[in-house]
């Protein structure tokens, strides 16, 4: 079972708005990289939709895994893999990657 984030309303009676807490981006900046290297790259770049200060942060994270090897994945080997592998690591900020892994 998939465990999910719950939000907390907070509710102005004198203006009637409810203001949903997200206590996830109030996280670092490291927990939240730290968070990442733990997904694969395309679910790490995937979470850059969330908002302006997730959509550069996939690209600190110092493990990458190229894991293309789902069913959906059209990406499994070959050019196409290449290219994806290089336009990643152009977009990539930091100096020094602990793991370069292909599950």
């Amino acid at each position: 079972m998939e465990k999910r984030m719950r939000l907390t309303a907070k509710c102005s009676k004198n203006k009637g708005k409810c203001v949903s807490e997200d206590y996830i981006s109030n996280l670092s900046s490291e927990t939240l990289v730290s968070i990442l290297s733990q997904l694969t790259l395309r679910e790490a770049v995937a979470t850059s939709i969330l908002g302006r200060r997730w959509r550069y942060l996939w690209t600190s994270i110092t493990i990458l895994d190229f894991n293309a090897t789902k069913a959906t994945d059209t990406i499994q080997s070959g050019p196409m893999y290449v290219k994806w592998v290089d336009r990643v690591l152009g977009q990539y900020e930091v100096s020094t990657i602990n793991e370069f892994r292909k599950s």
